[in-house]
């Protein structure tokens, strides 16, 4: 049977071909390197390299931020929706050292306006003479208590 076997083009001899589950090319194909494996060295250098704007050097991230928020301010609504999500992500939105609970305290209707002014010179971190001038206009008993 082996005999009657013709040799020829596209009929390679049995003994020769590939086995089933055998690879033509074992090693395979070498990997190219990936693109970011060579742009990561690169743009490392260029992001710690200083940039001289004006005679004082500014880091790149500081100038790409600055830039986006230039482009925000001018009304650019791409820029604007970029600086609020970084805000959200970066945790800038919410004010340093409080907790983000809005307390709500019983004040009697007379002291109310007096009561908000304090309130707001508080949240904005005022200084403590302004808040004691507030405290001042107070009646005796409440003194203190805001």
């Amino acid at each position: 049977m082996a005999d009657d076997y013709e040799v020829g083009y596209g009929k390679p001899p049995a003994a020769t071909r590939f086995k089933p589950g055998q690879s033509g090319n074992p090693n395979g194909r070498k990997p190219k390197p990936k693109a970011e494996t060579k742009l990561k060295p690169v743009l490392k250098n260029v992001l710690e390299e200083p940039v001289k704007i004006g005679g004082r050097n500014y880091t790149p991230m500081e100038v790409i931020a600055r830039t986006l928020m230039n482009k925000a301010m001018k009304g650019d609504m791409r820029a604007i929706k970029t600086v609020m999500e970084l805000e959200q992500k970066l945790g800038l939105d919410k004010p340093e050292g409080r907790s983000g609970v809005l307390k709500i305290t019983r004040v009697p209707p007379e002291l109310r306006e007096l009561w908000a002014k304090m309130q707001q010179a508080k949240f904005r971190g005022e200084d403590p003479e302004g808040l004691a001038a507030l405290d001042a206009n107070l009646p005796e008993e409440e003194r203190g208590r805001y």
